[in-house]
């Protein structure tokens, strides 16, 4: 383990160097202890991304070995899936469209609540005492 000696001699020099050097030098020190760090643990991360893909991609192999195998099949367009350039499309939407437009009636609400709103916190007149 001669390789962790050195990284740790290494290392006391960067600390005790920090007390005397100026302030540049010790930030050009932690600069290059950073950018060290952060590719040690982008390596890793590669490292851990493919250890844990593996089985995925042995299995992706697989299928698509086996689908190879298979020819295709293609589906047979039917009269009612064709498409035509009518307002309406047979395709199925999750969200559909619709639109609303503000009429007189809902600046009415609005009012009407805005105004019951302002009658709720108007303050309490005083009444003189009987």
């Amino acid at each position: 383990m001669t390789y962790k000696d050195d990284m740790r001699k290494l290392i006391d020099i960067v600390k005790q160097q920090s007390f005397d050097n100026t302030i540049d030098n010790t930030l050009d020190d932690l600069v290059i202890l950073t950018t060290a760090v952060k590719d040690l643990s982008n390596r890793l991360q590669t490292r851990i991304d493919k250890k844990l893909n593996m089985p995925k991609q042995k299995a992706k192999n697989i299928r698509s070995k086996k689908r190879q195998s298979k020819p295709p099949t293609l589906p047979i367009p039917s009269p009612k899936t064709s498409f035509n350039n009518n307002s309406q499309s047979n395709l199925p939407t999750s969200n559909p469209t619709s639109s609303n437009s503000i009429t007189a009636k809902d600046y009415s609400t609005l009012q009407t609540d805005f105004m019951s709103k302002q009658q709720s916190t108007k303050p309490i007149t005083p009444q003189p005492p009987l």
